[in-house]
C-alpha cells in the first residue's frame, strides 16, 4: 500500500473525509475539523500546515499544524490543550510522523500531545532518524472521578462520610 502526505493550508477542501474518519474513530471533539477550523480562525497565528496522509489516492490521515517563526507546533493552547494524530492505521501514522521532519523546521513543538496518543512512538522514531533530539516532559492533568451512578444523591450516599 503506498502512502503518501500532502501538506494542506486550508481546511475546507479535507472537511467531509476528514469528519467520516474522525466519527469512524471516534475521536475527541478537538481533533475533528469543526474544532480545528474554529480555533484556527479565533487563535491561530502564523501558517496552518495540515499534514494529510493518502494511501492508494485515499485519505488515511491528517495531523494539523501550525508554523510560527520557524517552528512547527500542535494547534493548541491554554483553550484547547487536546491534539493528536487522527489515522486509519500505523503505515498512515508513521508517514504523518516523517512528513513533520521532513520540512526541516528549526523545531517542532507538539507538547500537548499525549503519552498514550498513536503518534508518539512514530514521532521518537521520525525524529531520531533525522537527528532531532527529543525532549520528554510529564503534564499535570486533572483528576476526576469516574461516577457510574444514575444519580449524584445514589453516588454520594455510596461514600463513607470523610470522602464526602
Amino acid at each position: 500500500m503506498k502512502t503518501t502526505v500532502n501538506i494542506n493550508d486550508r481546511i475546507d477542501p479535507l472537511a467531509a473525509e476528514w469528519e467520516q474518519l474522525a466519527q469512524h474513530l471516534k475521536a475527541s471533539p478537538f481533533l475533528w475539523p469543526g474544532w480545528v477550523d474554529a480555533w484556527w480562525r479565533a487563535l491561530g497565528v502564523g501558517r496552518l500546515q495540515t499534514l494529510v496522509a493518502y494511501q492508494n489516492g485515499r485519505f488515511a490521515g491528517i495531523l494539523p499544524s501550525r508554523l510560527y517563526r520557524g517552528v512547527l507546533s500542535s494547534t493548541t493552547n491554554d483553550h484547547a490543550p487536546a491534539f493528536g494524530f487522527l489515522a486509519a492505521n500505523g503505515a498512515a501514522t508513521e508517514a504523518l510522523a516523517h512528513a513533520l521532519f521532513s520540512q526541516k523546521p528549526r523545531r517542532i513543538d507538539l507538547s500537548l500531545l499525549p503519552s498514550l496518543d498513536v503518534g508518539v512512538s512514530s514521532v521518537h522514531t521520525a525524529a531520531e532518524a533525522v537527528g532531532y533530539r527529543v525532549i520528554v516532559e510529564s503534564m499535570h492533568r486533572s483528576p476526576y472521578v469516574v461516577v457510574n451512578e444514575t444519580s449524584w444523591d445514589a453516588y454520594q450516599c455510596g461514600l463513607s462520610k470523610n470522602l464526602r
